[in-house]
């Protein structure tokens, strides 16, 4: 359960809109303090600018839509990067949305059932892309190169990794939904440490804010506080008049700003 604690940090609602279609499966900032959103009912990116008005879409694909778009996430180069899960594609897009360009994620027989789900992008600009299904993460060079950054091998209900969410600072963190737990990663690949407990983590839910790691939990309804040495610094709490009117979805940051995702009023 859920404990109500009172927020020191002000919060605003940026867009709410229940008379059209709206179902953000992850977000990211954008270099002047806006939004972008994978919007999952309409298979497109928007893009709201710091008041939380709607500014541009993509209109990527034959259709205009991404049908398996899931993960996001923005580089310091500005560039915009999407995957759709379906069609095994990596994009990249310009800042206004306006040029995509997409990577084919190589179809060699090593990564044949490769999906892309999760995203993130490191500081340097290393791509890193996860496969929850195949319990695998890799990095992704321009031109659509693949190289494994880890594999789960072990089998099992328990066993298997699904990395459902990922952020990278100087390592990165997992969240694995087969663990339920946050596992980091040097930059070599090496798991050198996890932790929580039964987090019910969503998916692409979670960020980190002045070196402190937030953990979305959409079972919970709550908001987990970690240091990124997996150290809880706060209670979990929840957002309004009571725990009903928040279920946490995607989160992204960017300095010390947090943007989540309710998934109660999307």
């Amino acid at each position: 359960a859920c404990e109500k604690v009172e927020l020191q940090k002000k919060y605003t609602v940026l867009f709410s809109d229940n008379k059209r279609p709206f179902a953000p499966t992850s977000i990211a900032f954008a270099h002047d303090g806006g939004l972008y959103a994978a919007d999952a009912s309409t298979g497109k990116i928007h893009r709201f600018d710091s008041a939380g008005n709607a500014i541009v879409s993509s209109s990527s694909g034959a259709s205009g839509r991404l049908p398996g778009l899931e993960g996001i996430a923005r580089s310091m180069s500005f560039a915009l990067y999407a995957v759709d899960t379906e069609a095994r594609r990596l994009l990249s897009f310009s800042d206004n949305l306006a040029n995509a360009v997409s990577v084919t994620i190589d179809n060699s027989l090593r990564f044949a059932n490769f999906r892309p789900f999760a995203i993130t992008v490191s500081k340097n600009g290393i791509v890193y892309v996860t496969d929850m299904e195949e319990g695998e993460m890799v990095t992704v060079t321009s031109d659509g190169a693949i190289t494994t950054f880890f594999k789960e091998s072990v089998s099992g209900k328990r066993g298997k990794f699904k990395p459902v969410a990922v952020v990278a600072r100087e390592n990165i963190l997992v969240a694995d939904a087969a663990t339920d737990k946050i596992v980091v990663f040097d930059r070599f690949g090496n798991s050198i440490r996890s932790f929580g407990d039964s987090l019910g983590v969503t998916k692409h839910g979670i960020a980190i804010v002045d070196s402190l790691l937030f953990v979305s939990s959409h079972r919970l309804k709550c908001l987990f506080g970690f240091t990124v040495d997996g150290i809880p610094f706060d209670t979990l709490f929840f957002v309004g008049d009571s725990a009903d009117s928040f279920e946490p979805g995607a989160l992204a940051s960017e300095r010390n700003k947090l943007a989540v995702v309710n998934n109660v009023d999307k």
